[in-house]
C-alpha cells in the first residue's frame, strides 16, 4: 500500500512539479539556453526516477 502509494506521489505529482520548477529556474537564470537544458534535465530526471522507483519495487 505504501509503496504504491508513494510510487503514484512521484510519478503524478512531484514529476511535474520538478520539472516546471525546474524550467522556471532555467527561464530566469539560462534565458538563451533553457529549452536544451530542460529537455537534457527530464531525462536525467527521468532516469533518476525510474532507478528510486525500481528500488522501491525490490521491496516489495
Amino acid at each position: 500500500m505504501f509503496k504504491s502509494l508513494f510510487s503514484l506521489l512521484i510519478t503524478e505529482i512531484l514529476t511535474p512539479i520538478s520539472i516546471i520548477g525546474i524550467a522556471i529556474f532555467f527561464i530566469f537564470f539560462f534565458p538563451d539556453y533553457w529549452i536544451p537544458l530542460v529537455i537534457i534535465s527530464i531525462i536525467i530526471l527521468g532516469e533518476y526516477i525510474s532507478k528510486i522507483l525500481e528500488k522501491l519495487d525490490k521491496l516489495d
